[in-house]
């Protein structure tokens, strides 16, 4: 008996040795494809595309945090990336005219961090909060590409006020970075020349209270005579000054390049502070200031307090573009920055300057103006001598990025000549998942068709001369900077503009277009969109042939495009169940009118002391667990703990601020603080630049480590893959699989773990070659290459249904080779 269990159960196992590995735990690739079309190269650019990651971990394409995931070349190499539950972002060379091939794969060895990249416009926003206050005793630590070739200021991190005090890491020049301390310094000593002044230390004591007095001046329009203060050389770009309202006008001058130069002459304002801006100059070492009194008589006049916006800069100069480590730190005697362990360095003393606490929250990597720092590795914030806050993501970044208001993200105009096919361009920039919209306007009254994809609002002529329509498509994000064709029945010219909107929900409503036939002032319809009264985006349209001149009151955005049809536009953010936009402004003539509306995010109601919030119109979804949602109202950032339904959802502390009904909201990604101490990050996503185009294909298997091994790197070639036949290729769920009576068993197991479904066939197709073999197997006892090929036509089988890839059938020679060994062994 032992002779026939352990026969049946060796072949059994090889059957498992040949089978399990190929078709368990797979690692996948998809490609990452950039297509740059504006004639525009970029030595660095961090690209997005949209993809829905959450799902991809949940169905264990990745892992739950995504370290095992990499953007790299064709031959392996990698590329900087950063992955969030709904976009991918990569950071890579592009060249002008080009597609760059890069791959998106899963299953490798795990990363210990991925990268922090916002995309071209993006940047960090931190919550003020005491414990980030560096004083003078602090290191900041940044990782990262900078680009130093920028001389706009571009600022790594910065918290200035709004009197411009603060602190600042930015690209001073070409090739410098510099770190900044602003804040108001008082003289450290004066000159009366003239003896005119009396207590002169009063005017910089640091009280307004107190004054310094001038000698007696005459009736005005004498004046005091100067009083100098004197400073060390600092950077200023401003003065303030308290006068108690003895003098009627005033003049200051600073000292710099070995002369005086005025920055403010007029009228003082009373007791208050009166702040004078001017453009930034570096070497000041003095201010003077005089008076013309307001008194009946000779009398003296008094003078508070001066004080000049210092700027304490230490420079690390001629430090490349490329990737640097940058610490700027302050230990209570000086101020340095220290570039890639000690290439590019600066000092300077504190002097007694300390960074100002000010209410500001913290922006890092602000690239809203200029794209200049692409990506970070790692940021790290310490105060004496605490490590505070950590930026360096070990997960997946979670949140959705959303504001209340649908907003327009780019946009597109441009007329076309006669003709039936009409050429309109649409926007530069374009994600998946943007609400793309077409406005046409045409001569005479054709009917107007849009190509496939694009669903037709209205197309309404005037019965004269002219029609006007409008469509709209949910973009796939292959659409930036292309154009489409739209035909009409008959040659006329025309006009159109076409806009990506973000942050919205549902479709466009349209209102009953009204015309004019030589009349002036076109005047768009009332709307009251299905959903009633929400946040909403309303685009006032007008078509006619006379000139627009003003836009409907509230309006904002004025577009006008082309002549004879003039296609305007313009819009408001309302939130109202219904909007008439009042009037276009223009002369008599032949006209179409109508009203769009876009439906927002809804609102929501914030309760101080708890941490639940209540919506109103939302439609919030679990891609919503992990981000920060802000109160436009109350301006506090918050953590979404968990979503209920689309109505509702939980913080994951009570509510803070003050709270109320119908608040508009912002929900953005988070970017966790590693420290642990509630320091998240908010991420504000920017954008491809116009003309860049970047699609993720088709998640595919990529390589098959052994069953309860480690997922090994996928094996890359440097040249493209040869083609083949389809022996190699790998069967998808489709065909015969999705109406098997079984499937639902194997969706049920797919879809209650983590394992995918074309997983769960082949688990359930071993098991039955197992079953089958092993039967086989005990049926006939010592004719076991029976059994052997009863194994090889289950494998065939398998095959036959795609469960098993067409190579598999090379196993069915090893089963029966297996049975036709265990039949002449007796000994087994």
């Amino acid at each position: 008996m032992k002779r026939f269990t352990l026969k049946p159960t060796l072949l059994a196992l090889l059957a498992l040795v040949l089978i399990v590995s190929p078709v368990l735990a797979y690692t996948y690739s998809a490609p990452y494809v950039i297509t740059e079309t504006g004639s525009i190269g970029y030595t660095m650019l961090a690209t997005i595309v949209g993809s829905n990651n959450q799902w991809m971990a949940d169905n264990g394409f990745m892992e739950a945090d995504a370290l095992d995931t990499r953007i790299e070349t064709l031959g392996g190499s990698e590329k900087p990336h950063m992955v969030a539950s709904e976009r991918i972002l990569a950071a890579v060379p592009v060249a002008a005219n080009s597609q760059t091939n890069l791959l998106f794969t899963t299953g490798n060895a795990d990363l210990s961090a991925l990268n922090i990249i916002t995309g071209r416009n993006g940047y960090i926003v931190i919550d003020d909060a005491a414990a980030l206050e560096p004083g003078n005793n602090f290191e900041i630590d940044i990782s990262g590409y900078i680009d130093t070739s920028y001389t706009s200021g571009e600022s790594l991190v910065q918290k200035l006020d709004g009197a411009g005090l603060g602190f600042r890491v930015y690209v001073s020049a070409a090739t410098d970075i510099t770190a900044s301390i602003y804040d108001w310094i008082h003289p450290t000593g004066f000159v009366d020349a003239g003896a005119g002044w009396n207590n002169e230390n009063l005017a910089f004591d640091d009280n307004t209270a107190t004054f310094a007095m001038s000698n007696a001046v005459a009736v005005s329009p004498a004046w005091s005579e100067w009083l100098e203060l004197t400073y060390p050389a600092i950077t200023t770009s401003s003065v303030r000054f308290w006068e108690a309202g003895f003098g009627t006008q005033i003049e200051v001058d600073i000292w710099y390049a070995a002369a005086w130069h005025n920055v403010y002459a007029g009228a003082t304002i009373g007791p208050a502070w009166d702040t004078q801006v001017f453009a930034e100059q570096t070497g000041v070492t003095a201010t003077r200031v005089r008076l013309q009194h307001g008194q009946g008589g000779p009398s003296p006049i008094a003078f508070n307090e001066l004080e000049m916006l210092g700027g304490l800069a230490v420079t690390a100069a001629g430090v490349p573009v490329g990737e640097h480590v940058v610490v700027v730190s302050a230990d209570g005697a000086n101020l340095d920055i220290d570039v890639d362990g000690g290439t590019y360095t600066g000092t300077v003393a504190l002097a007694g300057m300390s960074v100002p606490d000010n209410a500001t929250d913290w922006s890092l990597m602000d690239n809203s103006t200029t794209d200049f720092t692409q990506y970070w590795d790692y940021y790290k914030h310490t105060v004496a001598g605490t490590l505070i806050a950590h930026y360096e993501p070990n997960t997946m970044i979670l949140g959705q990025a959303n504001t209340t208001y649908p907003e327009v993200a780019s946009t597109s105009t441009n007329t076309t000549v006669a003709g039936t096919s009409h050429t309109v361009d649409l926007p530069g920039s374009v994600m998946n998942e943007d609400l793309l919209l077409v406005f046409f306007a045409t001569t005479s009254n054709p009917t107007i068709n849009y190509p496939s994809g694009w669903t037709s609002l209205f197309s309404t002529a005037t019965g004269v001369n002219g029609t006007l329509s409008a469509a709209y498509r949910i973009a796939d994000g292959s659409e930036g900077n292309t154009s489409i064709a739209v035909t009409t029945s008959a040659s006329v010219t025309g006009s159109a503009q076409t806009f990506a909107v973000i942050s919205y929900q549902g479709v466009p409503e349209v209102g009953t277009a009204v015309t004019g036939a030589g009349a002036a002032n076109p005047d768009p319809p009332n709307l009251a969109p299905t959903w009633g009264a929400t946040p909403v985006l309303w685009f006032a349209l007008s078509s006619d042939d006379v000139n627009i001149t003003v836009y409907p009151a509230n309006y904002t955005d004025g577009a006008l495009t082309g002549v004879a049809p003039y296609l305007a536009s313009a819009r408001r953010e309302l939130s109202a169940a219904a909007e008439n936009p009042g009037i276009f402004t223009a002369g008599a003539g032949n006209w179409v009118a109508n009203t769009l509306a876009i439906r927002g995010k809804g609102t929501a109601t914030f309760t101080n002391g708890s941490p639940n919030v209540v919506g109103a119109g939302t439609d919030w979804d679990s891609f919503l667990v992990g981000s920060m949602i802000e109160s436009d109202t109350d301006t506090v950032w918050h953590t979404v703990s968990s979503v209920t339904d689309t109505t509702n959802l939980t913080l994951t502390v009570n509510y803070t601020a003050a709270g109320g009904a119908g608040h508009l909201f912002t929900t953005k990604s988070r970017l966790p603080d590693r420290e642990g101490a509630l320091q998240d990050g908010v991420l504000f996503w920017g954008r491809n630049p116009a003309g860049v185009i970047v699609a993720l294909g088709s998640m595919v298997s990529s390589s098959q480590p052994l069953f309860g091994g480690e997922e090994a790197e996928p094996v890359t070639d440097v040249l493209p893959a040869a083609g083949t036949t389809d022996w190699f290729v790998e069967p998808a769920v489709g065909g015969a699989l999705l109406t098997n009576p079984l499937r639902p068993f194997v969706t049920l197991m797919s879809d209650s773990t983590t394992i995918t479904e074309l997983q769960a066939w082949r688990i359930l197709g071993l098991a039955l070659v197992l079953m089958l073999t092993t039967a086989a197997a005990v049926v006939v006892k010592s004719h076991l290459l029976l059994a052997g090929i009863v194994a090889g036509a289950a494998i065939g089988g398998m095959v036959a249904l795609t469960i098993f890839p067409l190579w598999a059938l090379v196993f069915t020679v090893g089963a029966i080779v297996g049975g036709l060994v265990a039949e002449r062994s007796p000994s087994l």
